[in-house]
């Protein structure tokens, strides 16, 4: 019989650290695709309520997702509050999701380094 070992714990955070790169290393990021970083804010958030990673990284999510989530905070104020568009876009906040899409990343990839990896045996066919 062969033995298989099978990885628990941390598939998780890999994937959602997949996620995270695929907009950083595409020529274009599209504001609107950035949908799919909900999934690995879910699993560091899962995490944190399962106590197997610290609070800081989940403050260091939480800015990002406020970064993130400038765009979309840009149109609600235009649109619905009918702020002036000089006083909401400003070339400082456009960048912004770019930046908490790097913090995102960061958040994930500590994460991923301080949760430990468990392996359990699986016996094969």
């Amino acid at each position: 019989l062969w033995q298989c070992r099978q990885r628990t714990r941390r598939t998780d955070l890999e994937f959602a650290l997949i996620i995270t790169t695929l907009p950083l290393i595409t020529t274009i990021a599209w504001v609107d695709l950035f949908v799919l970083l909900i999934i690995p804010y879910a699993v560091l958030l899962k995490h944190v309520v399962q106590r197997q990673i610290r609070m800081r990284w989940i403050v260091l999510g939480a800015i990002s997702a406020i970064c993130v989530s400038v765009p979309r905070l840009q149109d609600l104020l235009t649109n619905l509050v009918a702020w002036p568009e000089s006083l909401v876009r400003s070339p400082l906040t456009m960048g912004l999701p770019f930046f908490g899409l790097i913090l995102l990343w960061a958040a994930t990839a500590a994460a991923l380094w301080q949760v430990p990896e468990q392996e359990t045996p699986v016996a094969a066919e």
